[in-house]
């Protein structure tokens, strides 16, 4: 392979932008994960400047995203973060790392999580603590659904309609109330996301039915 014979010579070593252009091309010329390629990269994480440096682990995160499961992407990188001094060669390398790992990789985070714990500069402590969310598969917790009641009342009128919605995009649910005393109400709620809960006070029957979105609400009094 002539790119990658080129980009081994001293000459091209030296020179950003000729590395810059050799390692996309190489990128998107080779099959993903390629391990000729990583091999070449990986040299050069331990031998070229610290610009060079960046562009290699750049050019492996675009190679070997965490699908490809390559060990040689991830154990080059891991050896990066182990010997690497420039803080934003490191900062690089925390990122990258995020990329070509699979999420759960105790190894990673076991190495991850000790470079946190020495304290770093911000921007590299910002680069271990998303990368960390990442790996460890954290996600946000999804906000409770927020109920919006539309009801009109008319002084001492028996029987109401009153219509709810649950404000996250999936459900929405209506039913009369016939009685205010004693009465038996029916409702049905329409692809609801979680399991409803309720409160039926003083005498009333209540019963309900989770449908799946193409069946229609039927309501009765």
């Amino acid at each position: 392979r002539p790119l990658l014979k080129l980009l081994a010579t001293d000459a091209s070593a030296k020179n950003p932008e000729v590395v810059t252009a050799i390692m996309n091309s190489l990128v998107e010329i080779c099959p993903p994960a390629d391990p000729l390629v990583l091999a070449e990269l990986s040299h050069h994480l331990s031998s070229g400047s610290w610009p060079i440096r960046m562009i290699a682990l750049q050019s492996i995160q675009a190679l070997a995203p965490a699908s490809s499961n390559s060990t040689e992407a991830k154990s080059a990188v891991l050896q990066c973060l182990k010997r690497e001094v420039h803080p934003d060669v490191l900062s690089c390398a925390v990122e990258v790392i995020a990329s070509v790992a699979c999420p759960g990789d105790s190894e990673v985070l076991e190495i991850l999580t000790a470079l946190k714990e020495e304290d770093p500069a911000a921007p590299l402590e910002v680069a271990l603590e998303e990368a960390l969310e990442a790996l460890s598969g954290d996600t946000l917790l999804q906000p409770e659904p927020i109920m919006m009641w539309a009801g009109e009342t008319t002084g001492a009128v028996v029987a109401s309609e009153v219509s709810f919605q649950l404000v996250d995009g999936t459900s929405t649910s209506s039913f009369h109330v016939v009685d205010g005393a004693a009465s038996q109400t029916s409702f049905q709620i329409v692809d609801g996301p979680g399991q409803p809960s309720f409160d039926v006070l003083s005498d009333s029957d209540c019963s309900f039915a989770i449908l799946p979105s193409s069946a229609s609400a039927a309501l009765a009094a």
